[in-house]
């Protein structure tokens, strides 16, 4: 069960809550499918961020190339 993750591309930043380390949830999505980038790039199907108002660059990348 992949839970529909399977071959999406994600690009994980900021401090997480629900998981101890950044890696944790790397590896929980790559268990699921998913593939993980540590850049924007049209490629990247989301970003997942812990302040979707903070002005950083990835955040920024991401809402010009409509990336949720």
């Amino acid at each position: 069960d992949t839970d529909g993750i399977d071959g999406l591309r994600f690009v994980v930043t900021g401090d997480l809550e629900t998981f101890a380390k950044r890696a944790d949830l790397k590896a929980f999505l790559e268990s699921k499918g998913a593939r993980l980038a540590s850049s924007m790039s049209s490629k990247v199907d989301y970003l997942i961020l812990n302040d979707t108002q903070a002005a950083t660059d990835k955040r920024k990348t991401a809402e010009e190339l409509g990336i949720e």
